[in-house]
C-alpha cells in the first residue's frame, strides 16, 4: 500500500508538470505571428497576407524535459536537476543565404529537417516559416534578423533519474527508454523575442542565380552588413532593378498581436526592435543534451546516439535541405508546364523527380527505422543519387512571328506588350482574355487581359476609340489555364481589316470584315508545337499590322 501511495503521488507529480508545460507552450504559441508580402516593381503592398500561426508543436518547454530529436516530439522527463539563469545577447544582423540550409542557421532553426519527413508529428513555427519560401535549388535570400533575449535557463547539473525512472542496461530497456523519455533532453532554453524578414529571390537557373549576386553585390549589400536606414534604400534599390520574382515574408514572436512594418521600414523596425516591451514572451532558442553524457545512463545509449547523430547530423541537414530544394525546382519547372499549355514531355525532368521521390522514400525509411527501433544501427549514404543529375532549370526560346510587312504608316504608337520576355516568365504571366471591335472595313480595338500569378489582371487595350455606329464588340474570350491560342488569320492593307482568333479548346472570336477588299492580303499562324502564344507587338492606330 505505501509503495502504491507514492507510485500515485509521483504520477500526480507528473502529471502536475505536464499541466505546466502545457500552459508554457500555450503562451509561447500565443507570441508567435507570420505576415508574407509579394513584391512588384510596380506597386508593392498589393497582395498582403497576415497569418497568426496556431501550432501544433511539440517543442520540448521546460528544462530536463526529453526529445525526440529525429521525431521532432517533446517526451517524459526522466532526470532531475539543477539550472541557473545566465545572460543573453540581443542584436540584428543581415545575411545573405544561397541555400535552404544556411537559411536555417541564419534563422536559428535548430530542429532536423528529419522532423519534416512522414511520420509527421508536428513543425514549429519557424520551421513552418522555413517551408512556407517555397524555396528551389536557385532560390537566394537577404535575411534581416533582429533578437531581444528576455533570459536563458541552462542545466548545470543531472543530478540522477526521477523516481520511478529505471536505469536501461540492455537493448530492450534502451528502446523502451527512447519510447518514453526520448534520445536526448532539453539542457538549455531561451525566451524572449524575435523578428526576421526574409526577401527571396527567385531564379530560374543557376546562371540567374549569379547574375542576382553579381547585382546584390553591386549594390553594396554584402554579408554581415550593418543594419541601418541606408541597407533599406539599398535593398529597395535592388528590388526595383531585378529582373527576378520576388516575395518578402516576415516573422515574429514575443509580442502579442504585432503590427508588421510596410516593406520600406524594415530594417528601421529591426533596429527598434530589441528596445520592445515583450509582452508575451517566446521560446526562441533551445538546445539538446543526448543521454549518452549522463553519466547514469553513459554507454548503453550509444547505439541510440550513433543513429541520431546520423539522422539530424549537418551533412543529413543538408542533404535533406538540398533535396527538398531539388524539389521544389522540379515542382516549379512543371507549375509552368502546366500554366502554359501541359507541355509532359520533358522525360529527364521525369527521371530525376523520380529518383528524388525515391530518395525522400529511402531517407523516410531510416527515420522509420530509428522510431521503431532507436537501437538498430543504420547505414546512411555520405550523398543521395538525385544530387548526380545536378540542377534543372527551365529553358525556353522567345520567336517574334511576323505576320504580315509593316504597312507604310505614321499612325498610332508601336507597342509590345512583352519587351521584357525573362521578367515575364518570373511572374509566370499568361494571356487570360482577349476581345476585338471590329467595324465593316477595320478592326478597332484588340483588348488583351494578362494574367499572372503576383499581380492584378491588366487589360490593355490596342487600337482606337474612335468606331461608327457599325463597329461591333466580340465576346470575350476567356482563356483558362491549360488553353492557348492555337491561331490566327485575318486581311490587311493598311490596316488590319479582319481578324479571327481561335483557341486550342475550338472557342473563337472575329473582327472586322474586308472579304470584298480586292487589295487586302490575307495572313495566317498556327501554334507550333510545344509552343504557345505569349503576347502581341506593333503599331496601334485604328490597330494597324
Amino acid at each position: 500500500m505505501h509503495v502504491f501511495a507514492c507510485r500515485e503521488r509521483e504520477r500526480e507529480r507528473e502529471r502536475e508538470r505536464e499541466r505546466e508545460r502545457e500552459r508554457e507552450r500555450e503562451q509561447i504559441q500565443a507570441g508567435c505571428h507570420m505576415n508574407a508580402d509579394f513584391i512588384h516593381r510596380s506597386k508593392e503592398q498589393q497582395a498582403k497576407m497576415t497569418t497568426f500561426v496556431q501550432s501544433n508543436s511539440s517543442m520540448p518547454v521546460a528544462l530536463l524535459q526529453g526529445y525526440n530529436m529525429v521525431e521532432g516530439k517533446a517526451m517524459n522527463t526522466a532526470l532531475t536537476g539543477d539550472a541557473e539563469l545566465v545572460g543573453g545577447t540581443s542584436f540584428v544582423k543581415c545575411d545573405i543565404c544561397s541555400s535552404t540550409s544556411t537559411l536555417m542557421r541564419s534563422l536559428n532553426i535548430g530542429e532536423s529537417l528529419s522532423v519534416s519527413l512522414p511520420p509527421l508529428i508536428s513543425l514549429s513555427e519557424k520551421l513552418q516559416f522555413l517551408l512556407s519560401l517555397s524555396a528551389t535549388s536557385t532560390t537566394t535570400f537577404i535575411v534581416i534578423y533582429a533578437r531581444h533575449i528576455k533570459g536563458q535557463e541552462v542545466v548545470t547539473n543531472v543530478r540522477g533519474l526521477m523516481p520511478g525512472v529505471k536505469r536501461p542496461f540492455h537493448r530492450d530497456q534502451v528502446r523502451k527508454f527512447v519510447e518514453y523519455y526520448g534520445d536526448s533532453y532539453l539542457s538549455s532554453k531561451t525566451t524572449g523575442g524575435e523578428y526576421y524578414a526574409v526577401y527571396s529571390y527567385y531564379s530560374d537557373s543557376v546562371t540567374q542565380q549569379m547574375e542576382l549576386r553579381a547585382a546584390i553585390n553591386a549594390e553594396g549589400i554584402l554579408q554581415g552588413i550593418g543594419v541601418d536606414a541606408s541597407l533599406q534604400l539599398k535593398i529597395n534599390s535592388l528590388n526595383k532593378k531585378t529582373r527576378r520574382r520576388i516575395s518578402l515574408q516576415q516573422f515574429m514572436s514575443g509580442i502579442a498581436n504585432p503590427g508588421f512594418p510596410t516593406s520600406d521600414g524594415i530594417t528601421q523596425f529591426a533596429c527598434n526592435f530589441p528596445k520592445m516591451e515583450l509582452t508575451s514572451p517566446a521560446l526562441i532558442d533551445w538546445q539538446t543534451t543526448g543521454y549518452e553524457h549522463v553519466p547514469v545512463i553513459g554507454t548503453f545509449f550509444v547505439p541510440v546516439a550513433d543513429n541520431r547523430n546520423l539522422l539530424t547530423s549537418f551533412d543529413m541537414s543538408t542533404s535533406l535541405s538540398k533535396l527538398q530544394a531539388l524539389k521544389g525546382t522540379i515542382d516549379e519547372i512543371k507549375r509552368v508546364y502546366r500554366i502554359y499549355g501541359e507541355y509532359n514531355e520533358d522525360d529527364k525532368l521525369d527521371r530525376v523527380k523520380d529518383q528524388v521521390d525515391a530518395d525522400e522514400i529511402l531517407v523516410t525509411s531510416y527515420k522509420a527505422s530509428y522510431l521503431e527501433d532507436p537501437t538498430r544501427p543504420l547505414k546512411v549514404p555520405l550523398t543521395l543519387p538525385s544530387f548526380d543529375n545536378g540542377i534543372p532549370s527551365l529553358q525556353y526560346v522567345i520567336d517574334v512571328i511576323t505576320l504580315m510587312e509593316e504597312a507604310n504608316s505614321n499612325e498610332g504608337e508601336q507597342f509590345d506588350d512583352v519587351p521584357d520576355a525573362e521578367v515575364y516568365f518570373q511572374q509566370r504571366t499568361r494571356i487570360s482574355s482577349l476581345q476585338l471591335r471590329g467595324g465593316p472595313h477595320v478592326v478597332n480595338c484588340l483588348f488583351v487581359s494578362y494574367a499572372s500569378e503576383e499581380i492584378p489582371i491588366q487589360t490593355i487595350e490596342h487600337g482606337s476609340h474612335d468606331h461608327d455606329s457599325n463597329s461591333q464588340l466580340s465576346p470575350k474570350l476567356e482563356i483558362l489555364p491549360n488553353c492557348f491560342v492555337e491561331s490566327l488569320t485575318g486581311l490587311y492593307d493598311k490596316r488590319i481589316t479582319k481578324l479571327n482568333i481561335q483557341l486550342s479548346n475550338g472557342d473563337r472570336i472575329n473582327g472586322g470584315n474586308a472579304d470584298d477588299m480586292a487589295q487586302a492580303i490575307s495572313f495566317s499562324w498556327s501554334k507550333p508545337s510545344n509552343s504557345f502564344l505569349i503576347g502581341f507587338r506593333g503599331r496601334a492606330g485604328h490597330l494597324d499590322p
